[in-house]
């Protein structure tokens, strides 16, 4: 009987506990559907920061094609050598100036001088054979008179004499040719500029046409730009560009001088060329974009990212004071036309609108779509320097000291907090906050309750003491010496 009971008793424990898993299934159940069919809840309100922002101004913008090339130096040569040999000096190196005619290097002559010297004998020997002969012939022509030889033995020495002469004009030849392989073996410059590489060593066996160094003429800089062909139709000689060179600043002013006639193999892209204006401090290879003027308006303008055409109409994002509250509307715009503030070099593209008055603040592209009636609060940059509090008064200087006090001691109770892992019963001193000085007579109480702070002004040195909701023992006065501070390994005593 007793056994009946106790198995009566478990089968009801085990209905009571699917009854309850049940209940809660069904709660959980009932509870994830309403919070399915709650409303979202609709934000009303928006933070901007100033970089969010800008504001829409008239501004001259330049209409033309986007280019971007090479700065190259007009008078450019790559030194190569003429003459298979080793490499005996190099005068000139990286950097150095030369003028035109100035050794660069040498290579090693003593093949070619002999060469010259074996050229040189060999048109001697032919003179002295030029001058054999043409005795002969002279003679033959007056033993031809006399009757002594035929006319056939004075045809003969003229041939004789003709030959010499063509073999001598021959040597003369060789010795020039081998004293301009001679010449050859030393490089010169030939024309004055800046020796911009080198790529050869002193003691290296270099062949003809190895290359030896560069050369650059900085006086006369170009920019090489490539363009289209259907970009080269619209262009003309004499048109004028802004360029940036290397994402400097300021703007250099160019001009098309040169138009290639023809485009480029492979790439199928044709060459102009511009003249720059001021080429001081610019370098050959540097790399040179901006915009090649096709004419310039002053209009009312907004980056071309800032204007959004998810609509049928484009429309820009502006920030206007709706009563006392800022807030977002949406103006609609018609584009006008495109181009650069070359005033601004670190400006994006940028589009000329109607329907938007100047100085209205527009929203940038990266704030993304905003829905329209949005309150707009602008976040507080940093708090005012402590001059600037002292401006109000003494009140305003002891308000501004105790908001600061406030934020110490909040930090520090935070950090007593993770450091023990329990209630503190006193806060260790530190130094005055910033911008407080030893000057000033305020001071401050800090007393706790319920996990609240606050500071209260009185005329004495700085102290910190805690009052608990249930107890009105108060903390160790926090003074400036370091005497009165507590000692860091006593534990801590616990909240009761």
């Amino acid at each position: 009987m007793k056994q009946i009971k106790t198995r009566w008793i478990v089968i009801g424990v085990i209905v009571l506990a699917l009854v309850a898993g049940v209940w809660r299934a069904l709660s959980n159940k009932r509870a994830q559907q309403a919070a399915a069919s709650a409303p979202a809840s609709t934000v009303t309100q928006v933070e901007l920061a100033s970089s969010d922002v800008l504001k829409a101004e008239l501004r001259d913008i330049t209409q033309g094609l986007p280019v971007s090339g090479t700065v190259k130096a007009v008078n450019y040569a790559v030194i190569k050598a003429r003459v298979a040999g080793e490499l005996k000096e190099v005068v000139a190196r990286e950097g150095d100036a030369v003028k035109a005619g100035d050794v660069l290097a040498r290579i090693d002559p003593t093949e070619y001088q002999r060469r010259w010297q074996q050229a040189v004998e060999q048109s001697r020997s032919a003179q002295a054979q030029v001058e054999i002969t043409k005795r002969q012939w002279t003679n033959n022509q007056s033993l031809v008179e006399q009757g002594f030889i035929s006319k056939a033995a004075m045809d003969n020495s003229l041939a004789n004499f003709l030959g010499a002469d063509a073999t001598y004009k021959a040597a003369i030849a060789g010795a020039d040719v081998a004293r301009k392989a001679l010449d050859d073996a030393t490089l010169r410059a030939p024309f004055a500029g800046i020796v911009s590489g080198r790529a050869a060593q002193v003691g290296e066996r270099v062949g003809i046409d190895a290359k030896i160094m560069e050369l650059v003429d900085l006086s006369q800089l170009e920019v090489e730009v490539p363009l289209s062909p259907s970009e080269s139709m619209d262009v003309r000689v004499g048109q004028v560009a802004a360029l940036q060179v290397e994402d400097r600043k300021d703007t250099v002013g160019a001009k098309v001088k040169r138009i290639s006639p023809s485009a480029q193999t492979g790439s199928r892209s044709v060459l102009i060329y511009l003249t720059l204006d001021k080429a001081e401090g610019l370098r050959h290879g540097l790399f040179a974009k901006g915009i090649m003027g096709l004419g310039k308006s002053q209009v009312v303008a907004v980056p071309l990212s800032a204007v959004r055409t998810d609509r049928a109409q484009p429309y820009v994002q502006v920030v206007e004071q709706v009563g006392e509250q800022a807030q977002v509307v949406h103006k609609n715009v018609t584009l006008g036309v495109r181009g650069m503030d070359l005033a601004q070099p670190e400006s994006e593209p940028m589009v000329g609108v109607t329907g938007l008055t100047a100085g209205s603040i527009v929203l940038k592209s990266h704030v993304g779509a905003l829905r329209e009636g949005l309150v707009v609060k602008y976040t507080v940059a940093a708090m005012s320097a402590p001059a600037s509090a002292t401006s109000g008064g003494p009140q305003l200087m002891m308000k501004y000291q105790a908001n600061m006090f406030s934020a110490w001691a909040r930090n520090r109770v935070a950090n007593v907090r993770r450091c023990s892992g329990r209630s503190t019963s006193a806060i260790a001193d530190l130094p005055a906050p910033s911008g407080l000085g030893g000057s000033s007579d305020i001071s401050a109480t800090l007393i706790r309750r319920n996990t609240r702070l606050v500071v209260s002004s009185a005329p004495r040195g700085w102290r910190a003491s805690r009052k608990s909701s249930d107890s009105g023992n108060q903390a160790k006065a926090m003074g400036n010496s370091r005497a009165d501070r507590p000692d860091p390994t006593q534990k801590m005593p616990r909240q009761p």
